[in-house]
Formats: C-alpha cells, sequence, structure tokens
C-alpha cells in the first residue's frame, strides 16, 4: 500500500492558525482542486476527529476515514451514517457513510490492506501526520505552501520526529503557490 501525507503549509510551517480553522480559509483554489484531486485518485483517507469537525461533512468519492479515542461516543455525536473499522472490518466500498477507527495507526493499514486499499491518505491534524511518520508508515509527503505567514499556530507535525527526505518534484500550482513532493527515506 501507497501512503502519503498531503498539507498545505504557511511559509513558516503552520497547517492553520488556530485549532478549528478550515484549511480552505487561507489555501488557495489551486490547492484545494490538488486536494480533492490526490484523495479521490487514492480512494481512502484518514484525519483526526478535530480536523474532521472543521467541515463535518463527507468528503465524496472516497472512503472518509477519522479517528477518534471513543468511538461509540463519536458516532453518536454526529448525524452522518457511521461505521466502526475494527481489525474484522473486512471492505471500505461504501463512500456515503463515515468510518471512525481507534485503531493504531499499523492496525488500520493491515485492515485496509486485506480490503485492497492500495492508496492511503494521511490528511491532518498534527497528531494523525505524527503518528503516521512516527510509525513509518510514510512514504511520499506532499506540501503545499501557501504565501501566508501566521507566526504561530498549529504545526505541522506534533512532535518531535527523525525523519529525511528527499525532494521529488517541484510544481507551480499557481504564481504564488508551490506544490512540494518529497520521498521519505
Amino acid at each position: 500500500m501507497h501512503i502519503f501525507l498531503i498539507a498545505a503549509v504557511s511559509i513558516d510551517g503552520y497547517i492553520a492558525q488556530v485549532t478549528d480553522q478550515v484549511s480552505t480559509a487561507w489555501t488557495s483554489k489551486e490547492d484545494h482542486k490538488f486536494f480533492v484531486q490526490r484523495t479521490k485518485q487514492a480512494g481512502a483517507m484518514v484525519f483526526g476527529s478535530k480536523t474532521f469537525q472543521t467541515f463535518n461533512r463527507l468528503l465524496p468519492g472516497r472512503a472518509n476515514i477519522v479517528y477518534t479515542r471513543d468511538p461509540q461516543q463519536f458516532m453518536q455525536s454526529v448525524t452522518l451514517p457511521t461505521v466502526e473499522v475494527t481489525i474484522e472490518t473486512s471492505t471500505f466500498e461504501q463512500t456515503d457513510v463515515l468510518y471512525v477507527t481507534k485503531l493504531a495507526p499499523k492496525e488500520l493499514v493491515t485492515v485496509l490492506e486485506k480490503a485492497q486499499i492500495t492508496e492511503l491518505a494521511i490528511c491532518g491534524g498534527s497528531s494523525i501526520y505524527s503518528q503516521f511518520m512516527k510509525n513509518g508508515l510514510v512514504q511520499t509527503v506532499y506540501l503545499t505552501v501557501e504565501p501566508v505567514i501566521f507566526g504561530k499556530g498549529v504545526p505541522l507535525f506534533g512532535e518531535p520526529l527523525d525523519a529525511k527526505l528527499v525532494l521529488k518534484k517541484v510544481v507551480n500550482l499557481s504564481d504564488q503557490t508551490l506544490l512540494l513532493e518529497y520521498a521519505v527515506q
């Protein structure tokens, strides 16, 4: 399975000014277009419950998987149809339900591989990015660098990490926005 991290960052490395900020409030339409295209291509995406709550709806055309410490409570708090992902889950074909899980990242990847998912997009926030990087699961990092400075805010990673990256591609999404593609060593 190919696992990639996808994020938009300010030039000073923040993914948001505050935890409940929707990324589309400050990112470009070009970044949004790339995010939609790339995550639909993957077919499955993971984000934390706080990140999900910033947009609070299913993103169409792909399996939406939310990490939460308490799946049952989370399932009761949303008005969407939900399915809990456990070690026994065998399919992610429904794109009209919200999948929720508390499985460790490596366990989730095993479940997804058994369900024949070939690509997974890690979509934030800081804690989720950190967990997947710390577990050595991410092979590719897509960073859209937007021309804004926050000075303080939500960092890309919420804890210390030690990872080496190799720049594979630089794409000008617009005359102001860069997309950087890195391979994780």
